[in-house]
């Protein structure tokens, strides 16, 4: 049985719905509004920017990357920082 496409979505679907989890019971404490929306969609947008840069810089790899064994280098195979 091939796990590697659950390693794929698995870490990104537990940050999201971690995000969204944290972002609906805002709105619902707080009222829904077009500035909750907006933080929404923001928070949802840098937490995936975050993941992605976070992982790239500092390893090279996220971890579905790591497990298809695929590594982000320069043209000069060195590592992004």
């Amino acid at each position: 049985m091939n796990l590697r496409p659950a390693l794929v979505a698995l870490p990104l679907a537990a940050l999201l719905l971690t995000v969204s989890a944290v972002m609906t019971g805002l709105q619902a404490w707080l009222g829904r509004s077009l500035l909750l929306d907006l933080l929404t969609q923001l928070a949802l947008a840098g937490s995936l920017f975050g993941y992605f840069g976070s992982s790239w810089v500092k390893s090279g790899q996220t971890v579905a990357m790591k497990a298809w064994r695929l590594k982000l280098v320069r043209q000069d195979d060195n590592q992004l920082v």
